[in-house]
């Protein structure tokens, strides 16, 4: 599950813009929220299930954008936004399931961050067959530059950030852990917006505002 998330992300981002990725992911300690109490059956206060209602809106209205907008100023596609969503869900269930583990078989970060990394290279096996075969890799046109950069991003943006999540999750759950998602809405507007020039329309806005108060009412406590 936790290799599906980069995956499906990945795919998607081919189809839509990078800033609706964080905004979509502000689902996650909702969605985390919803299994506690549905699975848990732990009580839900009425303030956390206006958090829970307002921010499914402010993510259904990004999700949909594209029909909203009807891609007049941005590069998106209900697709692409749908894919971003099942990642968010993968997600979600990597972090409860990291945690049930961690207590079940006294799985440490270090391991399950070892799997994850296995498994998502096993599961990509597949797609780099595919693209070879479709001649979308040139080995012969990389430079160190291009070979640096995957490095640093195996290093930096997976196994190092995996494996503070699973030293998150044994500590505080997955619900505490999942709460570094309220930071991503800021770089994740402003960057792509400066680097990649995308348009940040008042939908989008609007889905923004909604999508992060939502997330701080379900999880204030």
């Amino acid at each position: 599950m936790g290799a599906f998330n980069p995956m499906l992300l990945y795919i998607a981002l081919n189809f839509t813009q990078a800033s609706v990725s964080p905004l979509i992911y502000a689902a996650v300690p909702i969605l985390t929220a919803i299994y506690y109490f549905q699975v848990k059956k732990e009580k839900i206060s009425r303030r956390t299930l206006q958090g829970i209602i307002i921010g499914l809106i402010g993510v259904g209205i990004i999700i949909l954008l594209p029909l909203i907008s009807r891609n007049r100023y941005q590069h998106l596609s209900l697709l692409g936004n749908l894919l971003i969503f099942a990642a968010a869900l993968a997600f979600t269930v990597y972090g409860i399931l990291s945690k049930k583990k961690s207590i079940e078989i006294k799985a440490t970060p270090a391991a399950l961050t070892f799997y994850f990394s296995l498994y998502g290279w096993l599961l990509s096996l597949p797609f780099i067959g595919w693209e070879f075969v479709r001649g979308l890799i040139h080995f012969s046109q990389s430079t160190p530059l291009h070979w640096l950069s995957a490095v640093a991003t195996g290093l930096f943006g997976t196994t190092l950030f995996y494996l503070l999540y699973q030293y998150a999750v044994k500590i505080g759950g997955a619900m505490a852990a999942s709460l570094f998602l309220y930071l991503q809405p800021i770089a994740g507007i402003l960057l792509p917006a400066i680097i990649l020039k995308e348009t940040i329309t008042l939908p989008f806005i609007c889905g923004t505002i909604l999508a992060i108060l939502g997330v701080a009412l379900a999880t204030r406590h």
